[in-house]
C-alpha cells in the first residue's frame, strides 16, 4: 500500500478505508518528529538498519523509508511478481510451437512462472538477457547475505546441437560466459553471488545429437506428417510406389549424419512448412509424453525439458537471498 497513489487506496470503503486514513496520520506526525530531530528538539526514532524482526516502525507509510520492502519484493512476497521465474529460449518455430503447449500440461501457463522466447537460429548472444533479466536485483544487507528486491529468474537455453552448442565444452563455455556476465553485474550492485547460486541460474541444453525434429519424433512419425504435407503441396512424388520408401532414406540418412529436418525435406522437394509440421506432429508427441510420464521412462529430449523447467519454476520460487561467496 505504500506504493498506491491515493487515487487507488480512497477506492477502498469501511474499515479499511479508516485503516488507510490512520496509516496517513500516523505517517504525517512521524515525518514531524523527523522535523524535529533535525532541530534537536526531541531523540531520533529506534535505528531498525539490519534488524531481522519486524516492528509496527517497518510498516510506515513510504518508500522513502530505508527499511520498507521494495515494491518487487512486496509484490513477489504475495506472489504478483511479473518477473518470470524461468526464462526459456528456443530456437526454432516448431519449438515454439510444441514447447509451451506441454508446459501447459504441467500447469505451466502464467508469464509469471515461464517465458518462452524464439531466437531464430543458434548463433546467438544471450549476454543481455542474462545480464538484465537474470542477474539478481540486490536489496540490503543482512550479516552475511543480502536481501533482493525482485524475486530470481532462471535462464534456460535449449538448442540444436551445433555452432556454440555443438559439443558439451562449447556448451559449458557459454555458460560460463553468462554467468561472468551475471557475476559482474552483482558486483556493480557492492554484492557478491556464489558459483552454486549461479549454477542454479545459468542452464544450457541440447535435444541430444540430432536437430529437434530428428531428435524427439520417429521416423514412423515424422513419414506421416510430412507425406500429408508433400500431398498438401501436390508434391508429385507422393503419388510414386517407393515415395515412402525413399522418404524413410532420407530421414536415416539425416540420424546418420545429424542433419536439420529441411534437409530431407529439400531432397524430396517439400517446402519447409515448420508451423504446419509442428501442428501435425503436436498430438502424436503429446500421446506419447503423456504414456511415457505415466510410466516413469522418460526418453523423449522435450519432454526432459519440460521437466526440467518445472523444476526449477518450483526451486527457483523459493529463493529471496543471495549468500554470496563462502
Amino acid at each position: 500500500m505504500r506504493y498506491a497513489s491515493y487515487e487507488g487506496w480512497s477506492k477502498l470503503q469501511g474499515e479499511p478505508l479508516d485503516a488507510m486514513w490512520r496509516r496517513v496520520a500516523a505517517e504525517v506526525l512521524l515525518r514531524a518528529h523527523e522535523d524535529l530531530v533535525t532541530d534537536g528538539t526531541v531523540d531520533p526514532l529506534p535505528d531498525l538498519t539490519g534488524t531481522t524482526w519486524w516492528t509496527s516502525q517497518h510498516d510506515r507509510l513510504t518508500p522513502r523509508y530505508g527499511e520498507a520492502k521494495t515494491l518487487e519484493r512486496a509484490l513477489a512476497e504475495l506472489g504478483f511478481s511479473p518477473h518470470p521465474k524461468v526464462i526459456l529460449l528456443v530456437e526454432g518455430e516448431t519449438e515454439l510451437y510444441h514447447v509451451p503447449r506441454l508446459l501447459a500440461e504441467f500447469g505451466l501457463t502464467q508469464p509469471q512462472q515461464v517465458r518462452v522466447q524464439r531466437t531464430k537460429g543458434s548463433k546467438i548472444n544471450a549476454h543481455l538477457i542474462a545480464r538484465y533479466g537474470v542477474t539478481p536485483r540486490v536489496g540490503r544487507r543482512l550479516h552475511d547475505r543480502w536481501m533482493l528486491d525482485a524475486s530470481l529468474t532462471a535462464l534456460l537455453i535449449a538448442m540444436d546441437a551445433e555452432n556454440d552448442f555443438e559439443t558439451q565444452a562449447k556448451r559449458d563455455k557459454v555458460r560460463r560466459q553468462l554467468q561472468e556476465a551475471i557475476r559482474e553485474e552483482v558486483k556493480y550492485q557492492d554484492a557478491d553471488i556464489s558459483q552454486a547460486e549461479l549454477d542454479a541460474l545459468v542452464h544450457v541444453r541440447v535435444w541430444g545429437e540430432d536437430k529437434y525434429e530428428i531428435a524427439n519424433f520417429s521416423d514412423g512419425e515424422l513419414v506421416p506428417a510430412i507425406t500429408k504435407i508433400a500431398a498438401m503441396q501436390s508434391n508429385p512424388r507422393t503419388a510414386s510406389p517407393s515415395w515412402e520408401q525413399d522418404l524413410r532414406a532420407q530421414l536415416q540418412e539425416a540420424r546418420a549424419k545429424h542433419y536439420d529436418i529441411k534437409v530431407p525435406l529439400g531432397r524430396l522437394r517439400v517446402a519447409e512448412e515448420k508451423v504446419e509440421l509442428a501442428q501435425l506432429l503436436w498430438p502424436v508427441l503429446l500421446a506419447k509424453c503423456e504414456a511415457e510420464y505415466a510410466a516413469g521412462r522418460i526418453e523423449t529430449p522435450v519432454l526432459k525439458l519440460a521437466l526440467e523447467v518445472r523444476r526449477l519454476v518450483g526451486e527457483v520460487g523459493g529463493i529471496f537471498a543471495l549468500k554470496g561467496q563462502s
